[in-house]
C-alpha cells in the first residue's frame, strides 16, 4: 500500500503542476504523464 507520506507528495505535486499548466508552462500532456507515474508507482505499492 502507498503511503501517506508518498501520497500527499504525488498530490502536492499534482497540484503545482496545475499550477504551472494554468501559467502555461507545463502541457496538458506533461501533466498527464505525471499523473500516469503517480499511478503506476501507486499500482506497483499494492502488489
Amino acid at each position: 500500500m502507498l503511503s501517506l507520506d508518498r501520497r500527499r507528495a504525488c498530490l502536492s505535486e499534482a497540484l503545482d503542476k496545475h499550477a504551472l499548466l494554468l501559467n502555461d508552462h507545463f502541457t496538458a500532456q506533461q501533466v498527464a504523464l505525471d499523473h500516469f507515474e503517480c499511478g503506476l508507482d501507486r499500482g506497483l505499492h499494492n502488489q
